[in-house]
């Protein structure tokens, strides 16, 4: 005989027979009290998943820099003067912590970061005839201050055999003043403008390593490296890179880069203008337990479905058997 619910009292989550202790049918099963527990369940993982998905966002950004007030001053060369070779050297003084680009008619022509002793020092090459060399200061988020004077210098050549119609050969490129880690691939825009096609690249890396490249045509190619530890002063490395042409045209570009260990957070460069939304990802397990969870809910709400339909039939049947 099976054993009577008292009226009044809630089911057990399952019930059984009193004589042989075998489970009851499906209908006196507490669905109230399973989905509660997977109600409670589902909040727990929910808090879960939002404090790893919090966790895991990373963001990062920069505050703008006070913008340089003093400009660099060129020491050498003087104006005027004459030079006989196609690469001189540029000094001057300058704001510590800022970054100076030399121009070379309004081309850019090299880079470094300035002295501790407030000075800089840059190797460039010139144009054949008239140098205009101007310094530009900019700051850790390449914001640009106040430009130097332009100091006119010449370079005599001994003799021209290169046809007038041929564009003088100089070597593209620009530099900002950017942060990067230990073991990043670093890419490098470089190119060929003007002279004569084909031509040869040396780049030295500062570090030790020396890349060469020939390219066939004029134009901007990418050159890869990869640092194994971080730099000297201020973590910089100083990036020479010579090229020369068909006709033996040569140029010279001296570029600045920083290399600091990422676990040092507090002194690297930040990306210039970077913000990174890192998407967020769950952990293995709970990419396993959302599924199932949410397979585990709607087979509790099926089987509950299951059986109101099953007991509201009977029903129907015996209203309209007695009618």
């Amino acid at each position: 005989m099976k054993k009577k619910q008292i009226k009044g009292t809630k089911p057990k989550l399952v019930s059984h027979y009193s004589n042989t202790g075998k489970r009851m049918s499906s209908q006196h099963t507490s669905y109230p009290l399973l989905v509660f527990i997977l109600l409670l369940l589902g909040v727990f993982m929910t808090g879960f998943t939002l404090k790893v998905s919090a966790s895991d966002v990373v963001v990062s950004a920069f505050v703008q820099a006070p913008i340089p007030t003093v400009p660099a001053t060129i020491i050498t060369p003087v104006a005027n003067a004459r030079f006989n070779d196609s690469q001189t050297t540029v000094t001057g003084t300058c704001a510590s912590a800022n970054m100076v680009k030399l121009y070379r008619n309004n081309n850019f022509s090299g880079a470094v970061l300035c002295a501790i002793d407030n000075t800089f020092q840059i190797q460039t090459a010139l144009f054949e005839g008239s140098n205009d060399l101007q310094a530009r200061v900019f700051n850790i988020t390449n914001d640009e201050g106040p430009q130097s004077a332009v100091v006119r210098v010449y370079y005599d050549v001994p003799a021209i055999s290169t046809p007038s119609s041929v564009p003088q050969f100089m070597i593209s490129a620009d530099n900002l003043y950017k942060g990067y880690n230990v073991g990043d691939t670093i890419e490098w825009q470089i190119g060929a403008v003007g002279g004569t096609a084909p031509y040869a690249f040396s780049i030295d890396w500062g570090d030790g390593n020396t890349s060469i490249v020939s390219r066939r045509d004029e134009g901007v190619f990418i050159t890869k490296h990869v640092y194994k530890q971080i730099g000297g002063y201020k973590g910089s490395y100083i990036i020479r890179v010579t090229a020369s042409d068909a006709n033996d045209k040569s140029s010279f570009i001296q570029l600045m880069i920083i290399i600091q260990d990422s676990k040092n957070v507090s002194n690297s460069i930040p990306a210039v203008g970077s913000i990174d939304n890192t998407t967020p990802t769950l952990p293995f397990n709970m990419q396993l337990f959302w599924p199932a969870y949410v397979v585990t809910f709607l087979m509790v709400i099926s089987f509950w479905l299951g059986q109101r339909r099953t007991l509201v039939k009977p029903k129907h049947r015996l209203h309209a058997h007695k009618g």
